[in-house]
C-alpha cells in the first residue's frame, strides 16, 4: 500500500520530490489513529450514560475508572510511538538486525508491563 502511494507521490511531483511520504500517505497513516482515539473517548461516554440512572456514586467510579483506562493505553501509545522512531533509525540506516532487536525489545517490555498490570487487577479483587 505504501509503496504505491510513494509511487504516485513520485508520479505527481516529478523527481524533485525528496520526501518518503506525502501529505495523503501520512493522512492515510494518522487515520485509524485518530478513529482509535475517537471510539475510546465514546466508550467513557457510554459507560458514564450506562451507570447514570444508578447514582453519582457510580458515575464517579466509572469516571475514575475510564482516566485510568486512559492513562494505561496513553502509556502504551507512547511506547508504541517510541519504537517506531527507533525502528526507523534502524532502517533509515540499513540496520535491519539492529531494527529487529529494538522491536522485539519493545515487545517484551509491552509484554512484561500487560502482564503485571493484569496481575494487579486481579490481585485487587
Amino acid at each position: 500500500m505504501f509503496r504505491k502511494l510513494r509511487a504516485e507521490a513520485e508520479r505527481e511531483n516529478g523527481k524533485e520530490n525528496k520526501l518518503m511520504f506525502d501529505n495523503r500517505a501520512l493522512f492515510a497513516l494518522l487515520l485509524p489513529i485518530i478513529i482509535e482515539q475517537i471510539l475510546n473517548s465514546f466508550m467513557g461516554m457510554v459507560d458514564t450514560v450506562m451507570v447514570s440512572n444508578v447514582g453519582s456514586a457510580a458515575i464517579s467510579a466509572v469516571s475514575l475508572v475510564d482516566s485510568i483506562n486512559n492513562l494505561v493505553i496513553q502509556v502504551f501509545s507512547a511506547m508504541a510511538a517510541g519504537a517506531a522512531i527507533v525502528c526507523s533509525r534502524f532502517i533509515g540506516a540499513k540496520d535491519r538486525n539492529g531494527c529487529n532487536r529494538a522491536a522485539r525489545q519493545v515487545v517484551l517490555t509491552v509484554f512484561i508491563i500487560s502482564v503485571a498490570v493484569t496481575a494487579g487487577g486481579f490481585r485487587c479483587d
